[in-house]
């Protein structure tokens, strides 16, 4: 149940991250819709072949590093000395990350809701229905916190997605 929460927590608030990048609502769309394609791929390879305990680790560890790149660049430890290349730069460098942060907790997120209804050890079948909407209702509860945690000032959403 807290992997599904963090998961789903990190998912939303990388959501409501990507709306304040100031760019079209509909390249927003389209780059969650791509992120979502790529991520049911990866699933789809490395599920089998890592496992859940492994896929969740390195998802763990990709998004840690694309949420410490962004703290980085918003706390401007990487700088430019002209102010044109910084805005270059900080446009560029931060909806890359972001993507990345997106697609390693998007596959993260399937993973462990593949991992709900494929293995009986986890969740048996007879209970499973019950148990998945009682582990959706406890994190869609938690989850209503992300649009607040959005809403702090800079670098804090990233802090709390590295927390989680």
């Amino acid at each position: 149940m807290l992997l599904f929460t963090g998961f789903s927590f990190s998912f939303w608030l990388t959501d409501f991250q990507a709306e304040y990048l100031g760019t079209d609502i509909f390249i927003i769309f389209y780059a969650n819709g791509l992120v979502c394609i790529i991520s049911g791929q990866f699933n789809l390879f490395l599920y089998p072949k890592l496992g859940l305990r492994n896929l969740v680790f390195w998802t763990q560890g990709f998004s840690i590093v694309a949420a410490t790149m962004i703290l980085l660049i918003q706390m401007k430890v990487f700088h430019f000395d002209s102010p044109e290349e910084e805005v270059l730069f900080v446009s560029i460098s931060i909806p890359c990350f972001l993507f990345m942060l997106s697609l390693a907790v998007q596959v993260g997120f399937t993973a462990i809701f593949q991992a709900a209804f494929e293995d009986d050890r986890i969740l048996p079948f007879n209970k499973r229905a019950t148990s998945i909407n009682i582990i959706i209702l406890v994190s869609k509860s938690v989850t209503i916190g992300a649009p607040f945690a959005n809403e702090e000032e800079e670098p804090i959403p990233i802090v709390i997605i590295l927390g989680l």
